[in-house]
C-alpha cells in the first residue's frame, strides 16, 4: 500500500486514511487486517455495518481509526 492506495482501489477511486494522523502507518494497515478478522468472527455483521453507519465506516475501519472516500481525481504523483 502506498499513500493510502493499493492496486485495487486506485482501479475503483477509493483511498484509506486515518482519521487521527496526517497518513497512514504500517500499524494502520495491520490493525485493519486484524479487523477484517473480527468481521468475519462477527457472521460477516462487522462489513454490514457499512450500510447501517452513516460515515459508512466497518469494525475495521473503527478499529484502525480510518475511513474510506471516494476521490474525484487521481494525480500521476501521489504526495
Amino acid at each position: 500500500m502506498y499513500n493510502g492506495y493499493t492496486l485495487g482501489k486506485r482501479i475503483f477511486k477509493i483511498r484509506i486514511v486515518s482519521t487521527t494522523h496526517n497518513h497512514l502507518t504500517l500499524w494502520h494497515s495491520i490493525e485493519r487486517s486484524i479487523g477484517y478478522y473480527a468481521s468475519s468472527l462477527e457472521f460477516g455483521f462487522g462489513f454490514l455495518q457499512y450500510f447501517i453507519d452513516y460515515n459508512r465506516r466497518t469494525v475495521h475501519d473503527r478499529i484502525a481509526e480510518t475511513i474510506v472516500i471516494k476521490i474525484k481525481k487521481l494525480s500521476v504523483l501521489s504526495k
